[in-house]
């Protein structure tokens, strides 16, 4: 009898049946919260890089010109004082379509454009002791029915304290990207770059925008689109981070010749 009560407890010792209950649990918990960190990582935004040598001179401009340095970096030409010369990135499904999609997905979904403005003290001619301002141009373009584009002025500004330049200044641009639907136009300078998510194409460009200079110009760098994946794509990614976590719940067996489950 005594040796039964002392089998029992050992068999059924509370404290054992919950190690191995966790230690059963575990692995999924696991597998869940890695999927869990995975499903937010793939809910961040992906970037796709636009290559420097997709940037072409404006068919509008007659002087400006393009100098690629790097995968990633591109001199805009010189341009006398006031003008707009400006530089653009068609896409489309034919040119640099992972940049177009990327756009797509943004305008549909969220996302943002981004990329580095620099300016170097060798483009910039200041006649002695006159104010200037630089500031860079930008517009935005969609294909659907028309040719309409949105202008933005909201972008970074060098002021008459800031001439002359005695060291480069670089500027990191970084915004948002938004639907619009044609013929509404949204106001210039909001900070917003605007595609129509049914757009069959989409250009983005930009100039220089200054006073009282001889010439100047900018280093246009690191120029991406950061896009929010689709909802398909995440719900098969969640899916199969599930299905995974499901087979590696440990099988449990049964003890022969009883009803009590064992690991």
């Amino acid at each position: 009898m005594a040796g039964s009560i002392v089998q029992s407890l050992v068999t059924h010792r509370p404290g054992l049946s919950r190690v191995r209950r966790l230690a059963r649990v575990a692995p999924r918990l696991a597998i869940l919260a890695v999927a869990a960190v995975m499903t937010a990582s793939a809910q961040a935004q992906v970037s796709t890089s636009v290559p420097a040598s997709a940037l072409t001179v404006e068919s509008w401009m007659t002087q400006g010109s393009v100098a690629v340095q790097s995968p990633t970096s591109a001199l805009v030409g010189q341009a006398s004082n006031g003008y707009h010369w400006d530089v653009s990135v068609f896409v489309d499904a034919n040119n640099n379509p992972d940049v177009y999609n990327a756009i797509k997905s943004a305008a549909t979904s969220g996302g943002r454009l981004n990329y580095t403005i620099r300016f170097d003290p060798s483009l910039i001619v200041v006649p002695a002791a006159q104010p200037t301002f630089i500031g860079v141009n930008s517009f935005y373009q969609s294909g659907v029915a028309t040719n309409n584009f949105i202008q933005n002025y909201n972008t970074p500004v060098l002021g008459s304290s800031d001439f002359p330049l005695t060291a480069p200044r670089s500027f990191d641009v970084s915004m948002p990207i938004a639907a619009w639907t044609e013929p509404t136009v949204p106001a210039s300078g909001s900070g917003t770059a605007y595609f129509e998510p049914a757009g069959n194409w989409y250009k983005v460009g930009f100039g220089l925008n200054f006073d009282n200079a001889t010439s100047a110009g900018f280093y246009l760098d690191n120029l991406s689109v950061n896009a929010v994946p689709e909802p398909s794509s995440l719900a098969l990614f969640g899916g199969a981070m599930m299905l995974m976590a499901g087979t590696a719940w440990p099988r449990r067996r049964q003890r022969t010749g009883s009803a009590a489950l064992q690991p």
